[in-house]
């Protein structure tokens, strides 16, 4: 194990920490959080491990920029071990099962609709329902959808997209290197795609009670995931 592995798994296991310290998650959540991280180190080895670190990364640092206004509006939860595995499930089954396309986009959708939710929550203006967008909804409601929210989703899904270009050889055969500009706009895309589809299926199924938040999360990172392959294949 080189230097900057070692590293990268010490900040991995410090920033875990600092998710329960703030209560950005709960105990189980980071037990899981942590297997999840091992077994993929494991098996696909830094690069796919890195694009999970980035997932922490931004995903902690979206959801505390701002931390006292949600918590005033009574918006703030501490992710749990069921949303871990509703975000992480397809990741983790795409690595073990060597889909890197799959994994690539499941990430990114996650990150993108994180950011999207957290960082939305901060807009000055209320945000509009998907399928309703002259109708004006409380922060924090299922389908709700703001500028703010939707520009924190394209920074996220620029700093996979970014991720994956920069380290194509690890997720591209050697004869479909030159595929590495597609990639990463397959991925950014991607991560759109997942972020409309979980503002989609929330307010058409959960605000119905049809769908649990988990089983939203899952699916629209598995639809991601299905698209970026789709595209990368087609």
């Amino acid at each position: 194990m080189t230097f900057f592995e070692v590293a990268i798994l010490l900040l991995f296991v410090l920033f875990s920490v600092v998710l329960v310290l703030v209560k950005a998650f709960d105990f189980y959540a980071i037990v899981i959080s942590l297997f999840m991280g091992a077994v993929i180190f494991s098996y696909k080895g830094i690069e796919w491990f890195i694009a999970l670190f980035l997932f922490f990364i931004f995903g902690l640092l979206s959801t505390y920029y701002g931390r006292k206004k949600r918590k005033a509006s009574g918006s703030h939860k501490t992710r749990d071990f069921d949303n871990v595995i509703s975000n992480g499930l397809v990741a983790f089954t795409s690595a073990l099962f060597n889909f890197p396309f799959i994994y690539l986009g499941s990430i990114v959708s996650a990150l993108a609709d994180t950011m999207s939710s957290e960082i939305g929550m901060l807009s000055k203006k209320k945000p509009v329902l998907i399928l309703n967008p002259w109708k004006e909804v409380k922060p924090g409601t299922n389908g709700g959808v703001s500028q703010l929210g939707f520009f924190a989703a394209i920074v996220g899904s620029l700093v996979i997209a970014a991720f994956a270009y920069i380290f194509y050889s690890s997720f591209l055969s050697p004869d479909l290197h030159f595929l590495r500009g597609k990639l990463a706009v397959c991925v950014f895309i991607g991560g759109i795609v997942g972020t409309v589809a979980d503002s989609f299926l929330g307010q058409v199924f959960e605000n119905r009670e049809k769908m649990t938040n988990g089983s939203v999360n899952f699916i629209s990172t598995l639809i991601a995931g299905f698209f970026v392959y789709l595209t990368m294949m087609a």
